[in-house]
């Protein structure tokens, strides 16, 4: 069953889920974009996740010998304390799209950090999961909310087998920012409904107003305006401090809009032209299947 948070008490109608599903689908050139409303995730058998962590090289520095430095699968907290890390990596079985996840784990950003530290340090309560699996054949990656405050995104197998790099990176960008809105939607919002609303005013008004239809069926809709509105320049910079000169900064731009072009705010954007929305498609169709793409795919 779907628990709901309401901002307020008094006005039920206003209510938001706490159980979503949120995904990224394929770019087939019309600027449509899937969603899903799923269930709580089931970790029944699954083996004890392999913790993204920094590797330690313990030959030329054992742990604990440095100063300052934290010893095998532990990392500093807002404290200043070695603990274990809450974001965790099923990736192993991948070593390519493994590296990607933890470059972008180590990219110096200071907004990605703090989305990063908003799952990582032990006060939030929040934790990270990725992992590579099937998905609806039409998703790149969904990210679901399992009921608790764990946000577990799933990369489809099928993508990566013919996606490039950069579009798994972006794809990987997209995904933290789903969790991130939804966290603040679902689990500050459960304790703290000033604080989320003051996170994201335009977001909360959208939703309270139902503008794109009752929010527990269109929640993906609402955060990819959000997305579209605030975080594609985010992830443009993220995208060139990881891969830097490689590509054009307007070829980052254009791969940041992936999974947004099904936008209100992209399809009627002043700012962007007729011809700016045609190439943003074709790179992004482009990246997403390796078809006549700058990057090159992620083979191991």
């Amino acid at each position: 069953m779907t628990s709901f948070i309401c901002p307020d008490p008094s006005r039920p109608s206003y209510c938001v889920p706490t159980t979503n599903t949120f995904t990224e689908c394929f770019s087939t050139g019309s600027t449509g974009s899937g969603g899903g409303f799923g269930g709580s995730a089931n970790h029944s058998g699954q083996p004890l996740p392999k913790r993204a962590i920094l590797e330690v090289d313990d030959v030329l520095d054992p742990p604990g010998t440095l100063s300052g430095v934290c010893g095998p699968e532990y990392i500093k907290d807002e404290n200043n304390k070695c603990v274990l890390p809450k974001i965790y990596n099923y990736l192993e079985n991948n070593p390519c799209v493994s590296g990607l996840f933890y470059n972008l784990l180590n990219t110096n950003n200071i907004s990605l950090n703090s989305i990063l530290e908003h799952f990582n340090i032990q006060s939030s309560g929040f934790d990270y999961y990725i992992k590579i699996d099937e998905t609806n054949a039409l998703n790149l990656a969904q990210t679901i909310n399992d009921g608790s405050y764990s946000y577990i995104t799933t990369l489809n197998s099928d993508y990566l087998k013919v996606a490039t790099k950069l579009s798994i990176s972006r794809t990987m960008i997209h995904e933290l920012i789903h969790a991130y809105i939804s966290s603040y939607i679902i689990g500050v919002g459960g304790q703290n409904p000033t604080k989320s609303i003051r996170a994201f005013p335009i977001l909360w008004s959208e939703m309270l107003s139902k503008k794109y239809g009752i929010p527990e069926i269109e929640i993906e809709r609402y955060q990819h305006e959000e997305m579209a509105r605030n975080y594609v320049n985010f992830t443009k910079l993220v995208l060139k401090q990881l891969y830097g000169s490689q590509f054009e900064d307007q070829y980052y731009f254009d791969l940041a809009w992936g999974g947004l072009m099904g936008t209100t705010t992209f399809e009627q954007s002043t700012v962007l032209t007729s011809s700016d929305k045609e190439r943003i498609i074709k790179v992004n169709n482009s990246e997403d299947f390796n078809n006549n793409s700058k990057s090159s795919p992620c083979l191991n």
